[in-house]
């Protein structure tokens, strides 16, 4: 009789697993402080990527004061549902990074928050703008790296054909300079 196909022992590890959790609570006194801790702290163990650290700081910007409608938020979550389909977790990562090197200076991948928090520093209309320009610029940065997931009508063909060759080499540092 093998233990893990036992249910009743499935049933008391999962409990067991449930009484070995710990619940930290934090109460702060400002909302900024949740930001700056979600920044700071990781409880997954491994470093918050870059598009997480980007949301976050948006949503601190542009924070609704409507309860029920959070247009940052609904913002970004049609950004992310651009690259739902794709393989791969680290495209919407790629894309926020090339987007930046095709309007900005060049920095590296570690230096990309603290760059793009510095820039819109407390300016929320430029942080609205920029939101609106990366989204937007997402569709381009799509067809260029899956071009494939995207609609060409028959005078487009010739350039489909391009991205596609282009990414049979599986080489990402032209799409800056292609966007």
């Amino acid at each position: 009789n093998d233990t893990k196909d036992n249910p009743i022992q499935k049933l008391k590890d999962i409990r067991d697993k449930i009484l070995a959790l710990k619940l930290v609570f934090i109460q702060l006194d400002n909302e900024d402080d949740a930001y700056l801790i979600f920044e700071t702290l990781n409880a997954r163990g491994r470093d918050l990527k870059t598009s997480d650290l980007v949301k976050n700081l948006f949503l601190k910007k542009l924070r609704s004061s409507n309860s029920r409608y959070d247009s940052a938020k609904v913002s970004w979550n049609s950004l992310v549902s651009k690259f739902d389909n794709d393989t791969g977790e680290q495209t919407l990562d790629n894309y926020l990074l090339h987007y930046w090197l095709s309007e900005h200076k060049y920095i590296t991948d570690k230096k990309l928050f603290p760059e793009i928090k510095s820039t819109l520093g407390d300016d929320n209309l430029k942080a609205e703008s920029l939101l609106g320009t990366i989204i937007k610029t997402a569709d381009y940065y799509k067809q260029i790296t899956y071009p494939n997931s995207v609609e060409w009508t028959k005078q487009e063909l010739k350039i489909k054909t391009i991205f596609e060759n282009i990414n049979l080499f599986k080489v990402k540092q032209q799409s800056s300079m292609t966007l």
